[in-house]
């Protein structure tokens, strides 16, 4: 007959220093919220505190896409959007093989 490990209970000593630690990590996490809030300065990325509905602002569209080229010979990819951007990158031709051939 195959051995069976039988779960044990915790002893006092784990629990209570299992409490401890927590105890420990939640006082650390209120320090924490209490610094973060008396901060006045946003930090990077944060976002704003929301301020109603009448500060909103109609946030602008991004531009989208209006012309895509692949040039194979210099593996650079140019996007010209919308608004007149341009924005060019570098791409592996060998991931487009189809793309690549000389059918002309």
């Amino acid at each position: 007959m195959p051995s069976r490990k039988v779960a044990r209970d915790p002893a006092p000593s784990d629990a209570l220093a299992r409490d401890e630690r927590l105890a420990r990590l939640e006082e650390a996490l209120h320090a924490h919220a209490r610094t973060l809030a008396s901060n006045t300065e946003p930090l990077s990325g944060a976002l704003p505190a929301p301020r109603g509905l009448s500060s909103l602002r109609p946030v602008p569209a991004s531009p989208e896409p209006k012309a895509v080229s692949f040039d194979f010979q210099s593996a650079v990819k140019t996007t010209v959007f919308t608004d007149g951007t341009m924005v060019e990158e570098p791409f592996d031709p060998a991931a487009m093989p189809d793309l690549n051939s000389d059918r002309r």
